[in-house]
């Protein structure tokens, strides 16, 4: 069954697959290319298939489409060993905003001065997360070589 570069809008990631197997010349009998999608896609994707079945065609090539799964485990932050703040982050500017930022969207990158992450380490030591307006935030600090 055909899709076309419209369609495909939909499925950014099978879209991105069409394109590197033709770029990467994958032709050989059991070579295949993997990418990884969100969940929301990969079942976007499994109804596609369930309706056009998983043979399709793009471009005037064919590609078999499957599905495969697997569950990702990690390491999760220990609360015990996580450090309450809260009226104290008035001295720390950017890990303040940081965490606000986090709070709106699940995660934030922020530039930090050194001097500051230099007074969170003697203020709290070296943590690993955060507790902050009812939720937990792992921490990460990368100090510029100089």
């Amino acid at each position: 069954m055909s899709i076309t570069s419209d369609e495909l809008e939909k499925y950014p990631t099978l879209n991105l697959s069409f394109y590197y197997t033709r770029i990467e010349e994958i032709e050989s009998e059991g070579n295949f290319f993997t990418a990884e999608a969100e969940f929301e896609e990969v079942l976007a994707i499994s109804e596609l298939i369930q309706k056009r079945g998983n043979i399709l065609e793009y471009g005037g090539n064919y590609y078999e489409v499957f599905i495969r799964t697997k569950v990702v485990f990690r390491e999760f932050l220990n609360p015990a060993n996580c450090v309450l703040v809260g009226e104290e982050l008035k001295d720390f500017p950017a890990l303040k905003n940081g965490l606000k930022e986090a709070e709106k969207t699940g995660k934030s990158i922020v530039h930090v001065p050194v001097s500051e992450i230099e007074k969170c380490v003697d203020m709290f030591g070296v943590v690993e997360c955060v507790y902050y307006n009812g939720s937990y935030y792992r921490l990460t600090f990368a100090k510029p070589m100089a």
